[in-house]
């Protein structure tokens, strides 16, 4: 009996389960000319190859969309960071901004943030807790930190 051994391969090296026995059956061919056949054609490397490279198509696929996720992640991150900031500039230059009730808000924020942007960049989470104080009774000249230095980190 003439079989189509290329379909009997394709049985064998696209399925972890099946054996030269079942491709027998299936067939209808001796046990022993299925793996004498198979034998000299490498089906067992081939199969074998074939996981081998599904498997790095995986991790390939994977690490794809982890790094789309931790991408968008930054970008939440960085425009959260971004709108906080933009609050405190405006306070700082008098246009009204943060106002004490909505402060916890925006240091709230700014933790969220940078805990989003430390875990998509992969960096130890051993930083330390990020609090922003603001003195509505200062006067100008007083603050600790200057506008350019908060441009900077938007």
């Amino acid at each position: 009996m003439k079989i189509a051994w290329s379909e009997a391969e394709k049985d064998y090296i696209t399925s972890e389960t099946i054996s030269f026995s079942d491709i027998s059956k299936k067939y209808g061919v001796a046990p022993t000319t299925v793996a004498d056949y198979a034998r000299k054609q490498k089906w067992t490397t081939k199969r074998a190859d074939i996981r081998v490279r599904a498997e790095k198509k995986t991790i390939e696929k994977a690490i794809d969309l982890v790094s789309a996720v931790n991408a968008k992640h930054i970008q939440i991150a960085k425009r959260l960071q971004g709108v906080a900031l933009k609050a405190l500039q405006e306070r700082e230059a008098g246009g009204g901004g943060v106002v004490p009730k909505y402060m916890k808000d925006v240091n709230e924020a700014l933790k969220i943030s940078v805990a989003i942007e430390r875990a998509a960049h992969n960096i130890e989470d051993n930083k330390p807790d990020i609090n922003v104080q603001i003195n509505f009774n200062a006067q100008p000249g007083d603050a600790s930190v200057t506008k350019e230095e908060i441009n900077t980190w938007a």
